[in-house]
């Protein structure tokens, strides 16, 4: 539907005229004696930008609301029908077993594959692939957090699930992460949502933080949608905040604790791409690789020196959750000015070049990590190419890392019986613009200590160091 046909299609529309997958839910939700059906191509008009934001924050209430959420994991597209599978069906259709002459009057016996039959480790050439386009899709993420009943329809069966648990027409335990996550413990993180009426903003740090790995692993065709796709998800959120906690949302980080949500990375095996999104240099959502939030764990103390305020974002949306293409974060800290140097064209080959004193205990681990960059760099030779961890940079981001320099802004710590570890925010100036700064990064380093006399050499030369560092207001968009 799109503005130009929304009168017709007032009109009436055309069974036959829907693509497969359209016909189907149709078919289906018949079946179900259910009235109404939504579809997203249908109410929300494509193309519409300002309809289409509008829209997106409304997703939780549609999902919530809704009998139940029809899930097409069969379909590769709008064209592919999730009811005509009987080509893929047969895979599980049970065999009988002949009885033996004279014992004609016992029970039926049939066999049949087993999911784990069919893709263990010697899986059967022909089968249809066991994860669908559904579990690798950004948008789906919301159909199955959001939605109080998901009917799934694989390839080869059929599953129900609900609050109560999962049901499969075949018996078998589903593989889907659309059917898994609802009892499942690696899916745990999401069940206080659905059965809590107040969580606390501890509690939503949690979650969010899966819900930002869980998003940002996925696909879309148009990454700048990113936040949109899980706007449903934040409105959700927000409503379950006790109500002496009510937080904004900036750019997919929660007000309430802004500084801890700043600590995320792009994996070094993940692609990069070559530009930062429309989003705030400061939010996971600028860049298009995978973001790994740093947790609780392993005791991380964040630092209490560093703070936000003046937070301020461009949101796209009436409600402040879908996209922001522009935003402002003032951040207050320790912070430590040095420039870069370049050993190798590869990721963790760009090297923080401050004075050793001022970096001790770190100052063998000064590699930096950075979000982004702009172009392949043709002169790198094919075995840096294949190694996992070396995803490359172009000249462009050597030479614009190298000609002036990087601001290092403390943002955690971390202590154990093994090591000392620390975070910090990486920044450079804006071109043009010598009062904004931009993130270009997170450096990471970690001190192993062998022993009780390393670890508290450690320790006191990190609080020796890092207590001299002087303190000012970075303006960071």
């Amino acid at each position: 539907m799109t503005k130009k046909t929304l009168h017709d299609m007032k009109e009436g529309i055309s069974f036959h005229a829907l693509p497969r997958v359209f016909q189907d839910a149709v078919i289906t939700t018949r079946r179900l004696g259910l009235r109404y059906l939504w579809i997203d191509a249908l109410c929300i008009a494509q193309g519409d930008r300002e309809d289409w934001e509008a829209e997106s924050v409304k997703m939780d209430p549609t999902y919530s609301n809704a009998s139940v959420t029809i899930i097409a994991a069969a379909s590769d597209s709008v064209n592919h029908s999730f009811l005509d599978v009987s080509e893929f069906r047969k895979w599980r259709k049970g065999i009988e077993i002949k009885a033996p002459e004279g014992q004609e009057f016992r029970p039926k016996a049939f066999v049949r594959w087993t999911y784990t039959t069919l893709y263990g480790e010697g899986q059967i050439t022909g089968i249809p692939d066991r994860v669908s386009k559904m579990d690798k899709r950004a948008w789906t993420l919301q159909e199955a957090l959001l939605s109080r009943r998901v009917l799934i329809f694989e390839r080869t069966r059929v599953v129900f699930a609900c609050l109560e648990g999962r049901f499969c027409e075949d018996g078998d335990n589903p593989i889907s992460f659309l059917a898994y996550w609802r009892n499942s413990p690696d899916y745990d993180w999401w069940r206080p949502v659905q059965t809590r009426d107040q969580l606390t903003p501890l509690e939503v740090d949690e979650i969010w933080r899966h819900v930002v790995y869980e998003c940002s692993r996925r696909d879309l065709t148009n990454y700048d949608n990113r936040l949109p796709g899980i706007a449903g998800i934040a409105s959700k959120l927000q409503s379950k905040l006790e109500p002496a906690s009510k937080s904004r949302y900036l750019a997919g980080l929660w007000q309430h604790s802004f500084v801890k949500q700043l600590a995320w990375w792009t994996p070094a095996d993940k692609e990069i791409g070559k530009e930062r999104l429309a989003a705030p240099s400061w939010s996971w959502a600028s860049v298009r690789s995978a973001a790994w939030p740093i947790g609780n764990e392993h005791g991380v103390f964040f630092e209490t020196g560093l703070r936000g305020y003046s937070l301020d974002c461009d949101a796209e949306s009436a409600r402040g959750f879908g996209g922001a293409r522009s935003g402002q974060a003032d951040l207050e800290g320790p912070y430590l000015e040095t420039n870069v140097t370049e050993r190798k064209p590869r990721l963790k080959e760009y090297i923080l070049n401050p004075q050793e004193s001022a970096l001790r205990p770190f100052e063998r681990e000064t590699h930096f990590h950075a979000d982004f960059a702009w172009k392949v760099n043709p002169a790198c030779s094919a075995s840096d190419r294949d190694e996992p961890d070396s995803t490359i940079y172009g000249e462009e981001l050597q030479t614009w890392l190298q000609e002036s320099n990087v601001f290092l802004l403390r943002l955690a710590s971390s202590q154990t019986p093994e090591w000392v570890q620390a975070w910090y925010l990486v920044l450079k100036r804006v071109k043009e613009r010598d009062d904004l700064y931009q993130r270009i990064g997170l450096w990471n380093p970690c001190l192993w200590c062998l022993d009780e006399e390393a670890l508290k050499s450690a320790q006191d030369q990190y609080e020796e160091t890092q207590g001299a560092w002087p303190k000012r207001i970075f303006k960071v968009i």
